[in-house]
């Protein structure tokens, strides 16, 4: 009769970890349906933004069609806001928040204090819309 061998977590963790060729290949939860949980903020994104495109022998023409055939002028409103709400219906900060969780996922970078802080605080992700301030004048 065979004996009965168990795993421990970290084994079984090992044998389940997947094995990225791209980050093209990183599939988020949610992201075929379109309703990826956005957990960083504009200003995040926006900050994550200016370090890529100061990489070496980074095309933002080529990023943009990677993650969308976004417009050079959506990227550029973009990142002409400021605010970590402004901006969020902006078509590049969704596409942006995908591409740069899946190459955290794909380099296998842990998350940020801040970004687990954001998940606790809004479970459902940031809203996809620019928040409208209303000013009562007396």
């Amino acid at each position: 009769m065979p004996s009965k061998t168990t795993t421990s977590s970290s084994e079984r963790m090992k044998e389940e970890k997947v094995v990225y060729y791209s980050l093209w290949d990183v599939e988020l939860e949610g992201e075929l349906e379109g309703c990826v949980p956005v957990y960083d903020d504009c200003s995040e994104i926006r900050r994550k933004i200016r370090v890529l495109q100061k990489t070496p022998g980074f095309k933002v023409s080529h990023w943009l069609k990677n993650i969308g055939n976004i417009n050079s002028n959506s990227l550029r409103r973009f990142l002409n806001q400021s605010g970590p709400s402004t901006g969020a219906g902006n078509t590049i900060y969704y596409r942006a928040y995908i591409y740069f969780e899946k190459k955290r996922i794909f380099e296998g970078k842990t998350k940020s204090t801040k970004r687990i802080d954001n998940e606790h605080r809004y479970p459902n992700g940031f809203e996809l819309k620019t928040r409208n301030y209303v000013r009562f004048v007396e």
